[in-house]
């Protein structure tokens, strides 16, 4: 099921597997995950999994069900699950081909002061490397000139992805 949350983001729920629900209390959340719509599947992964080693999990295609449920009725989703390296958190990345003459998709160019407006916050270490290697990478920088924001806790960075959306890396102060 589908719901939109009170920002408009839409928020899936899933019947949790029979394991799941024998070990947990009534209305305990089981699992999470992070969904993204991108214009290019592969193309994000240069990303997420070249640069930032998120290991593919699994890619399927949607059946009509899944379309339908994602309000289509033609068309093609591909979806790519991932998981944050570190982490159990997953993040599936959904790549729509539309078919549908009634849906024109449109890309979002968030600014981190839309209210609702999505970022990933990557905990990492050796952030001035990686800054390099995302900049080699040819991606953009929020951050004027790439530059790291110091503060108490650390030191930290947006960059953009290829789809818009803002990814902060932040590396906590050594004395953390």
């Amino acid at each position: 099921m589908l719901v939109r949350d009170p920002d408009g983001y839409l928020v899936e729920l899933r019947q949790a597997s029979d394991a799941e629900m024998r070990d947990a209390e009534p209305g305990q959340i089981v699992g999470v995950g992070i969904g993204l719509t991108v214009e290019d599947g592969p193309r994000a992964l240069e990303l997420y999994r070249g640069l930032l080693g998120f290991p593919v999990r699994e890619q399927w295609q949607a059946d009509a069900a899944e379309l339908a449920l994602n309000g289509l009725t033609a068309g093609r989703l591909v979806e790519i699950a991932t998981t944050i390296p570190g982490t159990a958190i997953e993040v599936v990345f959904a790549d729509f081909t539309l078919g549908d003459a009634l849906v024109t998709p449109q890309p979002f160019r968030w600014r981190i002061q839309d209210v609702g407006s999505p970022q990933l916050q990557l905990e990492v270490r050796g952030l001035d490397a990686l800054i390099e290697r995302t900049r080699a990478a040819g991606y953009r920088f929020l951050s004027v000139g790439a530059r790291p924001i110091q503060r108490p806790f650390g030191r930290f960075v947006f960059a953009i992805d290829a789809d818009g959306i803002l990814v902060e890396y932040a590396e906590p102060a050594a004395s953390r």
